[in-house]
């Protein structure tokens, strides 16, 4: 027993067919236009390819000599020699200490009466 039972709603019948063939054209339109815009992009990246070959050709004498040169110098002595700190006695590098007489400082403070040598 409903409220409602004795009120009837008549319905309009819809026409599906024309809506639903107007929205499978909207769909094929913007699915035509992603496709011709990945098939763009596609052969842009096809394109790039083609101009860098893999696997590269071998590099020229000048750019080993360099890669070599570099290397040399990333691994040079100079880079991991390490000295005494004249303040704390820690290691350090050398890259990072400062010559003691290049410096006018006055180490005096540094020294304590009646210290003996270990």
């Amino acid at each position: 027993m409903s409220l409602f039972s004795d009120v009837r709603i008549s319905h309009k019948k819809r026409d599906n067919k024309a809506i639903s063939r107007k929205y499978r054209e909207k769909q094929n339109d913007s699915v035509h236009a992603m496709m011709t815009t990945q098939n763009t992009a596609a052969r842009q990246i096809a394109r790039m390819h083609e101009k860098s070959k893999f696997p590269p050709s071998p590099p020229d004498a000048k750019l080993l000599q360099k890669v070599a040169h570099d290397f040399c110098k990333a691994i040079s002595p100079g880079k991991f020699e390490e000295g005494g700190c004249a303040v704390c006695g820690r290691l350090t590098p050398f890259t990072q200490l400062i010559n003691i007489s290049k410096i006018d400082y006055d180490f005096d403070i540094l020294t304590q009466e009646n210290a003996g040598i270990t």
